[in-house]
């Protein structure tokens, strides 16, 4: 049993019966791996798939990309976060200690003061004039220096409130700047979000399959993981034979790795533009969409080439 391309040239043959379809077997609800926006680059090379048709289960790696800069970006801005951590604690201590030594500064000019208070306290006629000048002086003295002293001490706390505040969003920038190239090295590796089968999708420019050592642009679709959770059937009818078909018809399908099993599918809706397939043939081709009428066999795979012929 063999997986096909999803986007697979359709043959539409005139019969009495109406045209031959060929198409594929899609999963509706499938997940789909497109190629991740990563911090300065617009492409990236893949570097490994896992094998088209194999069974993946939730949380398996089924893409890996090569990393790249990613590496270097990676160690740069960790050691850029990490300098700017240990600047930050060194700051931290270094106006802590200034303002403790502002703090002390302000007890001694407040014991200065209360010594002053006392010794102004004595009477003139209880002392020589001499002393009492001086005492007067002491008083006005440490009046002056408790009011400088406590206003370095709130200069110092304003200087350690505002300084640490710009370091912290400093520091809180280089973390976000790591943290986001440690997301994008952990977003190199493509996981699956379901249960299912793995198919390639298509180089929409060369209508080749993805395949591992190719480099594609960003959000280009690289794959799905497909399951019969919601399974349906996609067909490609050349411009000529559109008319032929319409929604409501029924469509006798075969896989063509099965042509024993037949199912019968109703056709849901058709596309209202035509898109060329130059790499098929000339002339536009229109997307059929038809559902099963009863749920598919495990044999019918997400990706098997299909073949529809209206009944």
């Amino acid at each position: 049993m063999s997986l096909v391309t999803i986007t697979i040239l359709i043959v539409s043959v005139n019969v009495h019966a109406g045209p031959f379809l060929t198409g594929v077997i899609e999963d509706a609800g499938a997940q789909t791996i497109e190629m991740p926006n990563f911090p300065g680059a617009w492409q990236s090379r893949i570097e490994w798939m896992a094998a088209e048709g194999s069974r993946v289960n939730k949380g398996d790696i089924v893409i890996r990309l090569d990393p790249g800069s990613l590496l270097d970006q990676e160690e740069r801005t960790q050691a850029d976060y990490q300098r700017k951590r240990f600047e930050v604690q060194r700051r931290t201590a270094e106006l802590a200690l200034a303002v403790l030594d502002a703090k002390t500064a302000v007890l001694k000019a407040e014991s200065e003061l209360k010594l002053a208070t006392l010794d102004a306290s004595i009477p003139a006629t209880a002392s020589r004039q001499l002393d009492y000048d001086r005492a007067q002086l002491r008083l006005t003295t440490a009046n002056q220096t408790l009011t400088r002293r406590r206003s370095e001490l709130a200069s110092k706390k304003r200087e350690e409130l505002n300084t640490l505040k710009v370091l912290k969003l400093e520091e809180e920038r280089m973390y976000d700047q790591w943290q986001s190239m440690v997301n994008a090295l952990e977003g190199t590796q493509l996981k699956a979000e379901k249960s299912g089968i793995l198919i390639y999708a298509e180089n929409r420019f060369t209508g080749r399959k993805i395949f591992p050592g190719e480099t594609y642009n960003n959000a280009t679709l690289l794959a799905w993981v497909a399951s019969h959770a919601d399974t349906s059937f996609r067909f490609w009818v050349h411009e000529a034979d559109v008319l032929k078909i319409k929604p409501g018809d029924r469509l006798a399908v075969v896989p063509d790795a099965l042509p024993d099993h037949k199912v019968e599918a109703e056709v849901s809706r058709a596309s209202q533009q035509a898109t060329t397939r130059d790499e098929w043939s000339q002339g536009g081709y229109f997307e059929l969409l038809a559902k099963p009428i009863d749920p598919l066999p495990d044999t019918f795979i997400p990706g098997m080439a299909v073949m529809g012929r209206p009944q």
